[in-house]
């Protein structure tokens, strides 16, 4: 880095560099550091109002992951989904490409005058760069004259601007397929003992309590979610501060006993044993307990005395619970035909992959503009291509090479004369901006 003093133009090159480049690269993967999870691993299809994971063929893995629209939202009817991926595409798509285009002719024709203060540079090559800019056609003249420069540099730098013309002309084409709309669906399982498929919406999300004959009822009947929260709000903080009685007797808090019994099951942690004295303090009813207490359950007006509850979260069907793991295991995704909507988002694999290759387009892009802003004389003096002076630029080449003043030229036949302007002597040289003001006193860098 040399020590230079920056310039508007140069602060506004930096800012263009991390507001386009750096500022997207560090937040996309700044969110995945902070989440511990990375866009290129496996994706896995979900539906449903409990992101209910499709069973058959719901892992997508590898480069199939590219295209898989994971990062949704939204609500929405078709037309309002459509509307918003066309404009993304012709917004966001063409948008970014028109500035990356602008970016890329500066750069390029800024890079083309630190080039031919080495060498000239071919005739064809400096029409397409300095008139068009990234495209296609400059694409092609690019990889036909590379055997024509003179040093491995310049041909080094013709490469680059080929790969980042390509870049150029595919990035609305990559800002599109990184978004899609995905039609709602809706997770349908398949009832115990039955052939019967239901919607996991005509499901209740609720308690199942596994040994449910202690309360007269039967094992994995429903009941309501408060009932399992009191339990919860009873027995944590009882765990937390109590000692409990190990079938061999042995007094203990409940954590050791899970440490120094994994064998067993918590319930042969008795808390109401014999001359237990202790209290807690249940923070969720405000009060204190003692440590023996049994828990009491109130269930269609019968009040159960139980010391301990085996029940979990789960979802119910007609007073049938259905454990989580039953409900993942026995669901397969299907659409929404009752209320079918769109949901609009991005492909985070993919995503992830454009935002690389614009960190990288826009370094390399940044440090082949400052090699010209540092070292080539004309552009330190000023010099600044535009359409215009590329045509009298050219115009001047085009005497020079065919040795003919602009009215005779007009009078040649068009093949003739791009036949001429084409072939292997037909240069650009530094000298030739020699004679335009004020830069008549410019002298190369280095000797051409």
């Amino acid at each position: 880095m040399k020590k230079v003093r920056p310039t508007k133009k140069q602060i506004m090159a930096f800012s263009l560099l991390l507001s386009l480049a750096v500022a997207p690269f560090a937040s996309v993967f700044g969110i995945y550091d902070s989440m511990a999870s990375s866009p290129f691993s496996s994706k896995d299809m979900s539906c449903g109002p409990w992101g209910i994971t499709q069973n058959s063929n719901s892992t997508v893995s590898g480069i199939q992951g590219l295209f898989v629209v994971d990062f949704t939202f939204g609500s929405m009817p078709f037309p309002l989904a459509k509307l918003i991926d066309i404009i993304w595409d012709l917004v966001v798509g063409r948008g970014v490409q028109m500035l990356a285009w602008w970016v890329s002719y500066v750069v390029f024709t800024d890079a083309l005058f630190r080039a031919i203060e080495r060498h000239p540079a071919p005739y064809r090559s400096f029409t397409n760069i300095s008139l068009e800019g990234p495209s296609l056609a400059s694409i092609g003249t690019l990889i036909a004259d590379l055997r024509k420069h003179r040093s491995k540099r310049t041909v080094w730098l013709f490469v680059f601007m080929v790969i980042s013309s390509l870049y150029v002309l595919s990035l609305p084409t990559l800002l599109s397929a990184m978004t899609g709309y995905v039609g709602s669906s809706v997770p349908y399982v398949s009832l115990k003992g039955s052939q019967q498929m239901v919607s996991v919406n005509d499901f209740v999300y609720s308690n199942i309590i596994l040994d449910g004959s202690q309360l007269g009822l039967q094992n994995g009947s429903c009941v309501h979610i408060d009932i399992i929260n009191s339990w919860d709000n009873f027995c944590f903080p009882r765990r937390d501060t109590c000692n409990c009685s190990a079938p061999d007797g042995q007094k203990m808090s409940y954590y050791q006993f899970i440490q120094d019994y994994p064998t067993l099951s918590e319930d042969q942690c008795i808390f109401n044993y014999t001359n237990n004295t202790q209290m807690f303090y249940n923070a969720f009813e405000a009060k204190n307990e003692s440590c023996d207490a049994n828990f009491t359950i109130a269930i269609d007006n019968k009040v159960y005395t139980l010391s301990y509850l085996n029940a979990t979260k789960g979802y119910c069907y007609n007073n049938t619970g259905y454990p989580y793991a039953y409900v993942q295991e026995n669901s397969i995704c299907m659409p929404d035909t009752n209320h079918p909507t769109y949901e609009w988002g991005f492909s985070t694999m993919l995503s992830a992959v454009v935002v690389i290759l614009q960190f990288i387009w826009g370094l390399a892009m940044y440090a082949v503009w400052l090699d010209a802003q540092w070292n080539s004389t004309l552009v330190k003096a000023g010099y600044k291509m535009t359409q215009l002076r590329a045509a009298l630029t050219l115009s001047t080449a085009a005497q020079e090479t065919l040795g003919l003043e602009l009215e005779e030229m007009l009078k040649v036949r068009k093949n003739e004369l791009e036949r001429n302007l084409l072939s292997e002597r037909a240069e650009v040289n530094f000298k030739m901006f020699g004679t335009e003001l004020p830069f008549a006193a410019v002298e190369a860098h280095e000797g051409t």
